[in-house]
């Protein structure tokens, strides 16, 4: 029997008895599995209809881009991520780590969110962290790694704007705030059935109902998810 069985699989994620064990500790951030997962799960759950605008790149996707020597060069770029047919996405959700050793897979220990919107044509950063930059570097390099692909701009020239996020207040739930964010802005996209105007208002209705309570609820969210998923696999 393995020390590390496997306890779901779903579409094309697969989670461990080890992932299993970070939902049920309170302490531990999410490693690269449950965030899959998770957006696996949120896509799953889309509209027919905005199944084909929204996407979300798994973390492994933008490890991967840390390999691109010219994020110029489309045939580079398209040699990694063109069967995802990105720059037809109305909408992409890019987790973003600070591993800086393209060596390390899952390594790292803070999380952040970028999403891309086409209709502006920019890329909007949050961030969890208190009083500091945070992963605004790395999500610069992703930004600059996918420019040329979706915007058609230089990668020198790309830019990040940078918004108003919820605040955590411990240092190890920077991962369930990515998902929660994520959920938010998708759930606004899926309501107003239109684009998405990324604006201050809808930045302070964020804020208001992403409190640390609600956040932190979302592990054990999860943990049961996985537990009615593993169940309806086995019936």
């Amino acid at each position: 029997m393995s020390d590390d069985p496997i306890v779901l699989s779903f579409k094309d994620i697969t989670l461990y008895q080890s992932d299993v064990d970070i939902l049920r500790n309170r302490y531990k951030w999410l490693n690269d599995a449950i965030i899959s997962f998770y957006f696996e799960y949120l896509s799953d759950k889309l509209p027919i209809d905005k199944q084909t605008e929204i996407t979300f790149l798994n973390p492994t996707t933008v490890f991967m881009l840390s390999y691109l020597e010219n994020s110029d060069n489309l045939d580079e770029i398209n040699s990694i991520l063109g069967p995802l047919n990105l720059p037809d996405k109305a909408c992409i959700f890019i987790p973003i780590n600070d591993n800086s050793d393209p060596s390390t897979v899952a390594g790292g220990s803070h999380w952040s969110i970028l999403v891309f919107v086409k209709n502006s044509k920019q890329f909007y950063y949050y961030d969890s962290i208190v009083g500091q930059t945070g992963n605004s570097h790395y999500a610069m390099i992703a930004a600059r790694k996918l420019s040329m692909l979706l915007t058609g701009v230089p990668s020198k020239e790309q830019r990040i704007n940078i918004r108003q996020a919820p605040k955590q207040t411990n240092g190890h739930d920077c991962g369930l705030y990515l998902l929660s964010i994520t959920e938010f802005i998708v759930k606004r996209m899926v309501d107003q059935h239109q684009s998405l105007q990324f604006t201050d208002d809808i930045e302070k209705d964020m804020i208001s109902t992403l409190t640390p309570q609600s956040v932190t609820g979302l592990r054990q969210n999860i943990l049961d998810l996985v537990t009615n998923l593993k169940a309806k696999a086995s019936n």
